[in-house]
């Protein structure tokens, strides 16, 4: 639960500052800065693409890939909002995903 709230008050504060400041640095991907908050920081972003990818990256602190999931996807809406196809399609390559996998989660993402 605490995850949860602290997942919320980073999103929350990462979209006040959103539109000034989508990147850290020139070659890093807008808003990964933002969405990293959604992701366990001792597990590679990738690690989220499926449950095999999340259970071979060893220990979490979520109980399950279920879990782990929910979170990161209420996580990037509070940090991309509706419609934000440039924090979504951040989003879904943090994953790791190509092809139709990436557009499903984008898709997701934008509320479709």
């Amino acid at each position: 639960m605490l995850n949860r709230i602290l997942c919320i008050l980073l999103a929350l504060s990462a979209s006040l500052w959103a539109p000034a400041a989508l990147a850290s640095s020139p070659s890093e991907p807008a808003y990964k800065s933002q969405l990293q908050g959604c992701f366990e920081n001792s597990r590679p972003t990738e690690s989220m693409r499926n449950i095999n990818a999340w259970l071979a990256a060893g220990k979490s602190k979520f109980p399950s890939y279920s879990n782990a999931l929910s979170v990161s996807l209420n996580c990037m809406r509070s940090t991309c909002g509706s419609n934000n196809g440039l924090c979504c399609n951040t989003y879904a390559s943090m994953f790791g995903l190509s092809g139709s996998e990436h557009s499903a989660l984008f898709n997701q993402c934008m509320g479709r």
